[in-house]
């Protein structure tokens, strides 16, 4: 068994929010402007010249949006 690692790469951290085709970085963008999905971006770890963002905050950052049953309940 392999271990999991608490921490995602830049483009690996796309990919668990789905903003990423697979090759391309989508946090890349929030990191300058400091937004994504109109809210503030992720927090993200500096280690030497890698970007890393932690699971943790990658799932608290999703857990600030609303989530629906259906359409109907979306204003």
């Amino acid at each position: 068994m392999g271990i999991e690692s608490p921490v995602l790469t830049s483009r690996q951290g796309s990919a668990y929010l789905g903003i990423n085709d697979g090759k391309t970085d989508g946090l890349k963008a929030s990191r300058s402007t400091g937004i994504l999905w109109g809210a503030t971006a992720p927090e993200f770890i500096k280690a030497g010249k890698k970007v890393l963002y932690r699971k943790a905050v990658l799932n608290k950052f999703l857990e600030q949006f609303e989530s629906y049953a259906n359409n109907a309940q979306v204003k």
